[in-house]
């Protein structure tokens, strides 16, 4: 019954904790949607020197409803 999923493209290293920063960004209470929050989150890894290169945030993609915040 779920209307929003988080999807991996390749398997990604937790290399510098990327994918824990990614994950753990989809939380955020400022965030009004998983999408907006999802946003944010690849921002901040974008905007890091260790996990900038698209390999550390660019394998994720939410499949679904973007537009709900997350429960």
């Amino acid at each position: 019954g779920s209307r929003t999923v988080v999807a991996s493209h390749w398997p990604v290293p937790d290399d510098f904790g990327a994918t824990q920063r990614l994950i753990s960004g989809l939380f955020d209470p400022n965030a009004k949607a998983v999408g907006e929050a999802m946003q944010t989150a690849a921002e901040r890894l974008m905007d890091d020197a260790e996990t900038s290169h698209p390999y550390y945030w660019s394998a994720f993609a939410i499949v679904g409803d973007a537009a709900r915040p997350v429960q």
